[in-house]
């Protein structure tokens, strides 16, 4: 049994990884988890769906929210500090709202060769998210970072289409959360068209944000982000031999996809993501966060 902690000063998306590692009891759940995972999990088998991997020890910001999820999901060790436990666990999932924090908290873990999983993007720096790949390879420790929007299962009719066409993309969010929610658009971007992006400009976009991303192939990906796109995610590929719209399936699909992916790399040392792949998000998170409207930018 691989043992791993769950670990972020603002902890977010909890319960759905926790559900599939731990299992859960549903009324503590409904008492003690935000809504929309008390939601999620709501009439569903509550023993864990995993046999392989365990989550051991937790550590928040906020020492009561640990203990809610410690009661939530039978998490044996709520930890003083975020790096206390490192020789006691094989990996760690890095659950932070805070973006800032990100670094700091899976350096640890990276150094002493520990596998790891971070939530959304490691950093809005590339180089500091460079750095820490560069040491991930250092010392071997596997590493993935990603939305569970990567894994939408209504993806494989756009990934079987010819390329060299055009998608558009869109991201319905508040600018005021941009530089941590875009990384959910990149990554069900990825997961249709995957890395090789060359270029990436900037449009003039009203009350939003508007990216053309091009592909060394020649298929170019507009992404729009903004209070004023259509509710949720969509992504409509426009290609030679067709068109089509990505069916954005269920959130607890994606979620538990997401954490079959994360489980397979604790046991069999196989991220689901490479590390152009953490490098190249990064990058287009920093230009859509902080990219003049017009400019170019080469990244591939």
């Amino acid at each position: 049994m691989k043992n791993i902690a769950m670990i972020g000063t603002q902890i977010i998306h909890t319960y759905p990884y926790l559900a599939y590692f731990n299992g859960f009891d549903p009324e503590r759940v409904q008492k003690n988890a935000k809504a929309w995972m008390a939601k999620m999990l709501e009439g569903k088998p509550n023993d864990p769906k995993s046999g392989a991997v365990r989550i051991t020890h937790v550590w928040t910001g906020e020492d009561d929210e640990a203990k809610r999820l410690a009661e939530s999901c039978a998490i044996e060790n709520i930890a003083d500090s975020p790096d206390a436990f490192v020789d006691d666990v094989d990996g760690v999932m890095v659950m932070d709202e805070e973006i800032d924090q990100r670094a700091g908290l899976i350096r640890p873990f990276i150094e002493a060769g520990k596998a790891v999983f971070v939530d959304k993007t490691l950093s809005l720096d590339p180089s500091v998210t460079e750095e820490l790949l560069s040491l991930s390879k250092d010392t071997g420790a596997q590493i993935a970072a990603y939305s569970q929007l990567r894994f939408g299962p209504g993806f494989e009719e756009l990934k079987g289409m010819a390329r060299g066409g055009v998608a558009l993309a869109s991201f319905r969010l508040n600018l005021d959360i941009l530089p941590m929610y875009s990384i959910h658009l990149i990554s069900a971007v990825h997961g249709i068209f995957g890395t090789g992006i060359q270029t990436l400009r900037k449009l003039d976009c009203p009350n939003g944000v508007e990216v053309r991303a091009t592909y060394g192939d020649g298929t170019r990906v507009v992404m729009q982000l903004g209070p004023d796109a259509p509710a949720g995610w969509n992504i409509c590929y426009f290609a030679k031999d067709g068109c089509a719209l990505a069916a954005p399936g269920e959130n607890a699909d994606m979620f538990e996809a997401s954490a079959r992916a994360i489980e397979k790399m604790l046991v069999e040392g196989e991220p689901p993501v490479s590390t152009e792949e953490i490098s190249e998000a990064s990058k287009l998170v920093n230009f859509i966060v902080g990219a003049e409207v017009g400019e170019e930018r080469m990244i591939g």
